[in-house]
């Protein structure tokens, strides 16, 4: 993952994990996974500088919904 990949991804996660997305199942981290991808696209990141193979935007999201709870 790229500065400006980790960058972007843990920005948009604290934009984008809500406290509703806390515990919540491998499909959701598949959507927000995706969401993520489109938004980064539109700034011109590309999906190698966000997962380099390394470990997969689901899984990285699956964590980020499963660390510490989020409040509203």
């Amino acid at each position: 993952m790229t500065d400006k990949g980790q960058t972007f991804l843990d920005a948009w996660i604290k934009q984008n994990v809500s406290y509703l997305d806390v515990g919540g199942d491998y499909l959701r981290a598949i959507v927000l996974a995706e969401k993520c991808v489109g938004e980064a696209a539109t700034l011109g990141i590309t999906l190698d500088e966000l997962d380099p193979a390394a470990m997969s935007l689901e899984k990285i999201m699956h964590k980020a919904m499963h660390s510490s709870p989020k409040k509203a």
